[in-house]
This record gives structure tokens, sequence and C-alpha cells, in this order.
């Protein structure tokens, strides 16, 4: 195999695991806040309007925004629009995943 080949493949294998350890950076991050893992647990089930969401999650409407905005640029939920109202869902099949884990690993009960 060609010298030249060979270095462009390894270089290509680090960006990709580089690119892998910024994503599990940016979901960390995301959910290191315990509202914003509230909020996803509560969307575990299935897609929640934004108002039942933020009464279930007992969170001023002001707060609630601002912690989907927060999720939504981590591309860990998505919401769809019935003419007024925002319907938010889980669109990262690793949260699942993550509160799986979290769940078996810390005894802790994520479905609220």
């Amino acid at each position: 195999m060609n010298l030249n080949l060979k270095k462009y493949k390894i270089k290509a294998m680090f960006e990709t695991v580089k690119r892998r350890r910024q994503r599990v950076s940016e979901v960390l991050s995301a959910l290191s806040n315990v509202d914003r893992l509230h909020i996803v647990c509560l969307l575990s089930d299935g897609e929640v309007c934004a108002g039942d969401l933020a009464k279930k999650a007992r969170i001023k409407r002001s707060s609630m925004s601002q912690h989907l905005n927060v999720l939504k640029g981590a591309r860990l939920i998505t919401y769809r629009r019935e003419h007024r109202v925002l319907y938010y869902s889980i669109s990262d099949p690793l949260v699942h995943e993550l509160l799986n884990t979290v769940e078996n690993s810390f005894s802790v009960v994520v479905d609220v």
C-alpha cells in the first residue's frame, strides 16, 4: 500500500474519532443540567407539547425556552408545529441509550 494512502487513512480515522468525541461532549454538556435532564426524561415516552412540558417539569416558560434551545442546539430533541402549538420529542436514539445507562448504572429511575 502506498505510504501516502496509509497516512491519509490514519488521518481520516483520527478525524472520525475526534468528531465522535466532540459529539459525546456536546451531548453530555447538554444533559449536564438537572432541568434539561428532567425534560429529556419527560420526553422519553413520546412527544409532549411545550405547555404540558413546562407544567410537568415545573419550570417557568422563559427558562423552559432556554433549556429547549440548548437541547435543540445539541440535536437531541426536535419539534413539530401544529397551528400555534409546538410538540417536542427526542430526535437522537443515543438519548434513550444514555437514559437506560443512567438508570442501570446509578440505580436511578429516570421515568417521571
